[in-house]
């Protein structure tokens, strides 16, 4: 990995980085809080992550060419990530996902998505704009984020 892209890796659990956990029931009320920290005087150094599901942030469904792709259950598009990262020997791989392949640009999405506070549908936008899975990036954001 190259010395940028270690940044958000690098970091570990229990690191001393305090975290505020929030939860809602629905991504609009996500994204309607996060819009609200935004204009707070924390808005452009909040360390924020939203986190969403295979289904909403990773590109497997985004890229389907199934018609009703986006009408997949979460445990489908769960069981077509995982699949994805198996080698032709059935064992899982870190890189069989053309998605997941290049850890630099997750880790470099990753040091992205902490930048400002971003939603889940933001996240999953920038994930489809450099074609590396929003998903993992945002699971490696968790350690450094200040607010999940």
């Amino acid at each position: 990995r190259s010395n940028n892209a270690a940044t958000v890796a690098s970091v570990q659990p229990d690191n001393g980085v305090r975290k505020i956990l929030y939860a809602a029931r629905t991504h609009s009320q996500l994204s309607q809080f996060l819009a609200e920290v935004r204009k707070t005087k924390w808005g452009n150094s909040l360390r924020a992550i939203a986190l969403g599901g295979r289904s909403t942030a990773g590109l497997c469904g985004y890229l389907s060419k199934e018609a009703n792709a986006r009408s997949k259950s979460d445990a489908y598009w769960t069981e077509t990530c995982l699949d994805m990262q198996k080698t032709k020997t059935g064992k899982r791989t870190k890189s069989g996902c053309p998605y997941k392949s290049n850890p630099d640009a997750v880790s470099t999405l990753a040091l992205h998505l902490l930048s400002r506070p971003t939603d889940i549908e933001e996240t999953a936008r920038l994930g489809r704009a450099v074609q590396t899975c929003a998903y993992y990036a945002s699971r490696e954001a968790i350690a450094a984020a200040e607010l999940v």
